[in-house]
């Protein structure tokens, strides 16, 4: 059964919607909004990182927070 967002209308989990934006394009949204604001909410989540480096970005890659196939 689908999962929607309050308010959204939108049929993904926040971690589903992460994999399928990939994980790389979200850090790098996360390293600008930092950089622009220097505010401590930007800074990207360590899990988020380490993801990233480990090649896991999301539906993309086949694995991300969620395990993709086909």
């Amino acid at each position: 059964e689908d999962i929607y967002i309050h308010g959204f209308n939108n049929p993904h989990g926040p971690l589903a919607a992460a994999d399928l934006m990939g994980l790389a394009e979200l850090l790098a949204d996360f390293d600008y909004l930092y950089n622009a604001y220097k505010q401590t909410q930007y800074i990207a989540p360590v899990l988020l990182r380490q993801m990233v480096a480990e090649g896991k970005l999301g539906k993309r890659s086949g694995e991300g927070f969620l395990g993709w196939t086909g």
